[in-house]
């Protein structure tokens, strides 16, 4: 895995909920699908998305010292 510095608006992000402990910029919701979805249709949707915006797959972790990258 590849690591690199959080940019300067990353950081102040971690710094902010690392403060306030909440999920301020993590905002999870339920959908409800109708019963006739086209499962398949919508899996290749979601994954055309995620390949069009590779940051998607980004995920912040904290090393040994406490600092974000």
């Amino acid at each position: 895995m590849k690591k690199y510095p959080l940019s300067k608006t990353e950081y102040g992000i971690y710094i902010e909920q690392t403060a306030r402990g909440d999920c301020a910029y993590n905002l999870p919701f339920l959908v409800t699908l109708p019963d006739d979805v086209d499962f398949n249709r919508l899996e290749t949707a979601v994954c055309a998305c995620f390949k069009a915006h590779p940051y998607l797959f980004t995920s912040f972790m904290v090393d040994e010292n406490g600092e974000g990258y």
